[in-house]
């Protein structure tokens, strides 16, 4: 008998590209696979050498992560014209998407469950499987767009498509009861709405003792990709330039890459603080756990969030978080590991960073970190998943 396994269909994944991109989406995979195996189809649209139309490459992990992956890459210009590439593109994500899906299912058998990562494309090959060989799916939902009411033509297409494959799905699971209610707002009604967090490596991001240089300072610490209009690393700088005036011995870290980081690093030299806001650039495992560790305080004012993953991982860390009320940060973050302010407050934000700094504001980071392990682990985090394939998939 065929071991089973657990087909997952990412829309965001890592690739040889960005190796981050995704980064969420595979910890949930990742974080249920000692007990389940996990497969994993992922197709993506990139620049091809020559003629070829597409490529495929298989991923069979290691030790740490063994995760049978099947990337493919599908060409990304077709005709050389913007509305006839679209649909040529489409019909050649689907035709590989069914092909390589039926290629899977014949290597390693029928799979106890299909899991969507993010609406909507794949979700078609998911209810397809559910439709033809009754294999049970569920969609996991991360995407931010929900949180807005969706009025554009691409949302008037897709929403009354969503809904009809949302009422084969076994479950529908947000990283937030917010993100949940934001969908049902949108008319995504489903009867069986669940919340599974995002996990965080707990071997990695932990509390540890803070570098000799960084004790001596009071670092705020920001991560992020640097999306200005999502993030506000602009407002977040003109509120740390105010509180830097009303606190000695503060230290803006920003860590981080992307779109807007000229833009950030323009605002960074008119700013009267300048000379105390250090742009890090990117950091990841045990350096990103470090840099928390280093930090007093890190702080998040973006204009919307759902449920981000470096607020748990600061949380893990034992590092208070200072947020604006969004998406289902709400969900977290309470006066025992953290506080939240408005949207924009640049004002309320200064003021909270400086009384942080100057100790009118404390927190016991040993509980801060004992809680959000608890809450967050990937041993936490994979029971869940596990439960849910028990309960929902076919064995």
């Amino acid at each position: 008998m065929r071991e089973p396994y657990v087909l997952h269909l990412p829309k965001w994944y890592p690739h040889r590209g960005e190796p981050l991109d995704g980064i969420f989406v595979k910890r949930h995979i990742t974080c249920a696979h000692r007990e389940i195996p996990a497969m994993v189809i992922y197709l993506r649209s990139e620049p091809l050498p020559g003629a070829l139309l597409w490529k495929s490459e298989w991923e069979q992990g290691d030790e740490d992560t063994p995760i049978v992956t099947l990337r493919v890459y599908y060409r990304k210009h077709l005709s050389g014209f913007s509305f006839p590439d679209r649909l040529l593109k489409l019909l050649l994500y689907y035709l590989l998407l069914f092909t390589y899906g039926v290629k899977v299912i014949i290597k390693r058998g029928r799979p106890c469950m299909v899991v969507v990562h993010v609406l909507l494309r794949s979700a078609l090959l998911a209810a397809t499987l559910r439709l033809i060989c009754r294999i049970p799916f569920v969609v996991v939902e991360h995407n931010t767009r929900f949180l807005s009411k969706m009025s554009g033509w691409h949302d008037r297409v897709g929403l009354p498509l969503i809904k009809m494959i949302l009422r084969s799905a076994s479950a529908v699971i947000t990283v937030s009861q917010d993100l949940g209610l934001a969908m049902r707002q949108n008319g995504l009604v489903h009867r069986n709405y669940l919340r599974i967090f995002n996990s965080v490596d707990t071997t990695i991001f932990h509390p540890a003792d803070p570098a000799p240089a960084s004790t001596e300072k009071f670092i705020v610490l920001h991560v992020s990709e640097f999306k200005n209009d999502h993030k506000n690393i602009t407002g977040l700088i003109d509120a740390f330039s105010i509180a830097s005036g009303w606190a000695e011995n503060m230290e803006l870290h920003l860590v981080g890459y992307g779109r807007d980081e000229d833009l950030v690093s323009q605002k960074i030299a008119e700013s009267t603080a300048a000379s105390k806001i250090i742009m890090i650039g990117t950091l990841t495992g045990p350096t990103l756990a470090q840099a928390y560790c280093n930090a007093k305080l890190f702080v998040l004012f973006s204009n919307r969030e759902n449920m981000p993953c470096v607020i748990a991982e600061s949380l893990c860390c034992g590092t208070p978080v200072l947020s604006t009320r969004v998406g289902g940060v709400g969900e977290v973050i309470h006066p025992g590991n953290g506080m939240t302010v408005g949207i924009n407050a640049v004002g309320e934000l200064a003021k909270v960073m400086a009384d942080c700094a100057n100790g009118k504001i404390r927190f016991d980071r040993n509980a801060i970190a004992d809680e959000a392990a608890q809450r967050f682990s990937d041993r936490a985090i994979g029971e869940e998943w596990v439960n849910l394939y028990r309960r929902l998939g076919s064995w």
